[in-house]
């Protein structure tokens, strides 16, 4: 798997890795944020502090974004 837990949180990593070269870590962060409020409806506070798993096919979407 592309990513240590299916927590969301955890595929902020992810992002930063596959986005590197074409976008600084703040647009990166931005971009990631944006995708969690429009997919999961849930807040930048809510990603970073609940402990929201996804499903196989939840993860396989939003790495879709990067």
């Amino acid at each position: 798997m592309f990513v240590s837990s299916n927590l969301l949180k955890d595929l902020l990593p992810y992002f930063k890795r596959k986005l590197a070269k074409s976008y600084d870590e703040k647009e990166i962060e931005s971009i990631f944020f944006l995708t969690c409020f429009y997919q999961f409806n849930l807040s930048r506070i809510q990603v970073l502090t609940e402990e929201r798993r996804l499903s196989e096919s939840e993860l396989l979407f939003v790495s879709g974004y990067s």
